[in-house]
């Protein structure tokens, strides 16, 4: 959870408040927790910092008391029909990241990761707990932090007489700048400078990566085969609006 600059998680079992931060090669953290009232804060003034930061779980080693781990419910075992009815690509709505649930020898991933499944509907995913609403949302929910809800959505399909519904150019007010989408060698470019451009990779129906940036755009509101909008995301920015002007 992000909670007026502070991440409310739980490490070791423990509830923690934490907040770090690193402007050119300087760097601070800081965590508290409140079960035990302990704080450890750290500085550096070199980015070297960021290789050694289990430096902190070292610590947290040494000044938590150890607690006992929970038992973890047992796997059941799921048929592949019941599997793939669980499968496709998802939308995150808070930053249109896609997500890929796939299915392999019997057995549900998510980035990668093997989802271990409670029940036909209920699967362990690390700390968290992903639910399927079938057919529709996903939601990936841990107690210590936002529920993050991911949209079912369609595979991309694109040629090149349809990327044209994407060029124009859009605004964004909330910061104050244009951004043109332009059409260019039969691919889709976002130009944020005149001399600069990112390549748009599409990832699923109207969704793209921003190679180059990491980031995510998707198109909204169609309309006479042009869309109105669009949201961007990168970094800590999450679904930026684009409004389309010319």
């Amino acid at each position: 959870m992000y909670a007026a600059g502070l991440r409310i998680l739980k490490t070791k079992g423990y509830g923690v408040y934490r907040h770090n931060g690193a402007p050119a090669s300087y760097r601070a953290s800081l965590e508290y927790f409140p079960e035990v009232g302990l704080s450890i804060a750290g500085l550096g003034n070199t980015s070297e910092f960021d290789s050694s930061y289990d430096a902190f779980s070292q610590l947290e080693d040494i000044f938590l008391p150890a607690k006992s781990t929970p038992v973890k419910p047992a796997e059941i075992k799921l048929g592949s029909t019941k599997l793939v009815v669980l499968t496709g690509a998802y939308r995150a709505v808070k930053s249109g990241e896609r997500l890929k649930i796939p299915s392999e020898n019997g057995r549900l991933y998510a980035n990668n990761f093997p989802l271990v499944a409670a029940n036909e509907k209920a699967f362990r995913y690390g700390g968290d707990v992903i639910l399927f609403d079938t057919p529709g949302p996903i939601r990936f929910v841990n107690p210590d932090r936002d529920t993050l809800i991911y949209l079912p959505v369609e595979k991309a399909s694109l040629t090149p007489s349809l990327l044209q519904q994407y060029a124009a150019t859009y605004h964004s007010d909330e910061t104050a700048s244009d951004t043109k989408i332009v059409v260019e060698n039969n691919r889709l470019r976002l130009y944020m400078h005149p001399d600069k451009f990112y390549e748009l990779t599409p990832v699923y129906k109207d969704g793209f990566t921003i190679e180059g940036l990491g980031g995510t755009i998707y198109f909204e509101g169609k309309k006479a085969e042009k869309f109105t909008a669009m949201k961007a995301s990168i970094s800590h920015a999450r679904n930026v609006v684009f409004t389309r002007i010319k």
